[in-house]
C-alpha cells in the first residue's frame, strides 16, 4: 500500500471526514496506484497492487477495468480473460462483455498442447 492509501486509511480510523468522502478518496487513491502500476508495464507490479486493494473495491467497475486494460496492454490477455470470465459470471456487465470481446487470447487447448510439446 502506498503512502496515499495509508494516509486515507488513517483518516478513516480518526473519522476525519464523512464516510462517503472517505470511500470516494480511497477509491481515487487506489485508482491512481493502479494507473501508476499499469504505466510501469510490469505484470508483478500490476498484480501486487491489485491484490492489495480491498476486496470491496476490487468489485468497483472502474478499478476492475483499469487492471484488465493494464493486463491487456502488456500482452497478458489470458490472465485478463480469466479475471473477466469470473467477474462476468459473478455480475453481468456490458462494459466487461465488450472488453472480453477485445481480448486476443490463445485458447487453453492450444496452449496446453504447445506446453506438452
Amino acid at each position: 500500500m502506498d503512502c496515499t492509501c495509508r494516509a486515507v486509511a488513517r483518516l478513516s480510523q480518526y473519522k476525519a471526514f464523512p464516510m462517503d468522502d472517505y470511500y470516494r478518496t480511497e477509491r481515487s487513491a487506489y485508482l491512481g496506484q493502479l494507473q501508476q502500476a499499469t504505466r510501469s508495464r510490469d505484470i508483478h507490479t500490476i498484480l501486487h497492487v491489485w491484490k492489495n486493494i480491498p476486496s470491496r473495491l476490487q468489485e468497483d467497475e472502474t478499478l476492475f477495468i483499469e487492471v484488465i486494460q493494464g493486463l491487456m496492454s502488456i500482452g497478458e490477455a489470458n490472465r485478463a480473460e480469466d479475471m473477466l470470465y469470473r467477474q462476468i459470471n459473478h455480475q453481468w456487465n456490458e462494459k466487461l462483455i465488450y472488453l472480453y470481446g477485445l481480448l486476443e487470447v490463445i485458447p487453453k487447448s492450444i496452449s496446453v498442447a504447445a506446453a506438452a510439446g
